[in-house]
């Protein structure tokens, strides 16, 4: 099985961690009885009343049903910008699970996308464990990352709250993109980092900025305990490589707070003026 499949051997842990967390939250729902593996609703907070219809929406979008498309959302009320529910619901790479399914199975996808989010999340986590210690017990690495995937914030709540578990997706990755820069000088780290840090910050910008300065937190900490036979040049000199290779996706902040400031009433009056919405606080002028 190795010789046909190489990386298998190398990646293993990353596999068996992956699968563990996502039976565990499996599992979970089985004991709980919930959708689909019994009669009792798992469309809890904001899960149905949010989530399920913008991602039944982004599928219309998406199928040419809705009307409207990704930058207006014509079905809510007298029509409303999408842009910035985009950003912040549903805007996540594994969005395109709920295009798979029919539409009247989006619960159905969202389960799915929770699944993989935990799995991901548990795979990202081992692999960084043991990049750090490579010699280091295998089932530690494994039993860590089961662990941070499939913890009690994760099955309790975040699956509740989808778009939660990209940031913790998120984390481990950047660790692991900080640590490939800090260990090698190449451009593939420095030209890959940019684009996957767009890739995360687009899927929930609310999570995953907090998931880099717990990353920068931990990229810190590697850097200063790092054996006195590496010298403060290689140590700040790497620090920068990784500023630098994060830092082009930092253009992506003003255009999701954009994105997100315009998405109310004030930009779209016909005849140009901005309305009060604080007429009941005595603010209008």
């Amino acid at each position: 099985m190795r010789r046909r499949f190489p990386w298998l051997g190398r990646h293993w842990p990353v596999l068996v961690a992956a699968a563990a967390a996502g039976t565990t939250f499996v599992a979970s729902g089985i004991i709980r009885g919930t959708y689909p593996f019994g009669d009792r609703a798992r469309s809890t907070n904001d899960l149905g009343q949010q989530f399920v219809p913008m991602y039944a929406h982004l599928r219309d979008v998406v199928t040419g049903q809705a009307p409207g498309d990704l930058l207006f959302n014509w079905s809510s009320g007298f029509g409303v910008p999408f842009l910035g529910d985009l950003m912040a619901y549903v805007g996540s790479t594994l969005s395109w699970i709920a295009l798979v399914l029919p539409r009247d199975q989006i619960d159905l996808a969202l389960f799915f996308v929770a699944v993989a989010a935990i799995s991901l999340g548990a795979g990202a986590m081992t692999a960084y464990l043991r990049r750090l210690r490579p010699a280091g017990p295998v089932w530690l690495a494994i039993a860590a990352g089961v662990s941070y995937g499939a913890c009690a914030w994760a099955i309790d709540d975040a699956a509740y709250m989808t778009v939660w578990l990209n940031g913790m997706i998120a984390f481990p990755v950047l660790c692991l993109l900080c640590e490939w820069i800090l260990r090698r000088r190449s451009i593939p780290s420095m030209l890959v980092t940019p684009f996957v840090v767009a890739l995360l910050w687009t899927s929930h910008f609310y999570t995953v900025y907090m998931a880099t300065i717990g990353a920068a937190i931990v990229v810190v900490a590697r850097i200063l305990s790092y054996d006195a036979v590496v010298s403060w040049r290689d140590r700040l000199t790497g620090a920068l490589r990784c500023i630098v290779a994060v830092r082009p996706a930092a253009a992506l902040r003003p255009e999701l707070g954009l994105s997100g400031r315009r998405s109310g009433p004030d930009h779209y009056r016909a005849d140009g003026a901005r309305p009060c919405l604080h007429w009941a606080s005595g603010t209008c002028g």
